[in-house]
């Protein structure tokens, strides 16, 4: 029971108390909605990863791969050239190598590394079981329309589990350079 201070008008206090509550569910529920879900000259690199990471954790809302849809679109060009279609895409994000990053419970990043047009960030996705995967996000800024100016993902890399194709000598230098 929500007890009114000292000379406040108890059904008044209350409503006055659930208003607020509501209005801040509101706000809340407002910003939620504000992760973006397409590339924009606008978007950082730490947004673009959020952006994607956000999706992926969330990946069957509003519909069944969205989430795997939304992290297809902040891929660079040509990363979707080697990846897509997005059927492809979105059974690679299931393989082994990737599963983790649907609907895991936290994260924890290392700073976002910018250098010369190319960003990288280290991110460690933890499970509802505790469980961790390790992945480094590499990204570029795109030089040609449609996405000039654009942040977008060129390669996701699980750390423990190299994908066939990386260089260790390069996932190596990623890591080390955190």
């Amino acid at each position: 029971m929500i007890a009114a201070p000292e000379g406040a008008q108890p059904l008044a206090y209350a409503r006055r108390t659930v208003a607020a509550l509501i209005a801040f569910t509101l706000i809340g529920s407002v910003a939620a909605e504000k992760v973006p879900t397409d590339p924009s000259p606008k978007l950082s690199p730490s947004e673009v990863i959020s952006a994607q990471l956000h999706a992926l954790k969330h990946n069957n809302d509003p519909e069944p791969d969205a989430g795997i849809r939304t992290a297809f679109r902040f891929a660079s060009p040509a990363n979707q050239s080697q990846t897509g279609p997005v059927e492809r895409f979105i059974r690679m994000v299931k393989s082994e190598d990737y599963a983790a990053m649907l609907n895991y419970q936290s994260d924890i990043r290392s700073d976002v590394t910018v250098h010369e047009g190319a960003a990288r960030q280290k991110v460690t996705l933890i499970d509802v079981a505790g469980k961790h995967a390790t992945y480094v996000f590499i990204l570029s800024t795109q030089t040609d329309p449609p996405c000039k100016g654009c942040w977008m993902t060129d390669k996701v890399f699980p750390v423990d589990n190299p994908v066939k194709g990386f260089q260790i000598a390069d996932i190596q230098r990623a890591i080390d350079a955190d």
